[in-house]
C-alpha cells in the first residue's frame, strides 16, 4: 500500500512558539510502533502506522506548567478512517483489552468535545494525557504530554488548524 502524502503544516500552526514555547520539528515517515508501556501510547502509535507525520515537540521553558508537549499532525484522508484509527485514544481500556495489554487503573477518559465540524477526545493515563482533534476531512492533531495541560486550549488551537 502506498504511503499517504505528508500533511501541509506551516511553522507554529498552533501558536505555541508565539507563546514562548520552543518547538523542535521532525517528520516521521512512515510511523513505526515504539516500545509503548501505556495504553494511550500504544493506541497513538498504532493509529499512526503507515501515515507520514509531522511532529512538533515543545519545551515550555522554566515557567511552563507542561513538562513536555508533543503535537503530531496527520491526514487520515477521511473522518471515517480517522475515527477507526483513533478509537484506541477514545477508548483506551477497550483497546488494551483487545490487544492483550495490561490495563492501567489510572486511565481516565476525558469528556469529548464537538464544535461544528471538529471532534476532540482523549484520556489521561497516569501523568500522561493523550488528546486528538479531528476535522471533517480527516486531518488530525494528536497531543501527548506529561504534566498539566488544558484540553480546551489544545482543542481551540487545533480546531483552527483542522477546521480550515
Amino acid at each position: 500500500m502506498p504511503i499517504p502524502p505528508l500533511i501541509s503544516v506551516p511553522e507554529d500552526p498552533l501558536g505555541f512558539a508565539a507563546d514562548g514555547f520552543v518547538a523542535e520539528r521532525s517528520i516521521v515517515d512512515p510511523y513505526e510502533i515504539a516500545d509503548a508501556y501505556l495504553c494511550g501510547e500504544r493506541a497513538r502509535a498504532d493509529a499512526l502506522i503507515g501515515f507520514p507525520v509531522i511532529v512538533d515537540e515543545y519545551d515550555p521553558g522554566a515557567g511552563g506548567s507542561v513538562m513536555t508537549l508533543v503535537s503530531e499532525f496527520v491526514d487520515f484522508g477521511s473522518r471515517d478512517v480517522a475515527a477507526d484509527r483513533l478509537a484506541g485514544i477514545e477508548d483506551p481500556i477497550g483497546f488494551c483489552e483487545r490487544h492483550g495489554l495490561d490495563v492501567d487503573t489510572d486511565i481516565e477518559v476525558l469528556p469529548a468535545i464537538s464544535a461544528g465540524s471538529v471532534e476532540a477526545f482523549g484520556h489521561t493515563d497516569g501523568p500522561s494525557t493523550f488528546w486528538a482533534v479531528v476535522g471533517a476531512d480527516g486531518r488530525a492533531v494528536l497531543f501527548r504530554s506529561a504534566g498539566i495541560i488544558d484540553v480546551d486550549d489544545l482543542t481551540g488551537r487545533a480546531a483552527s488548524f483542522v477546521g480550515e
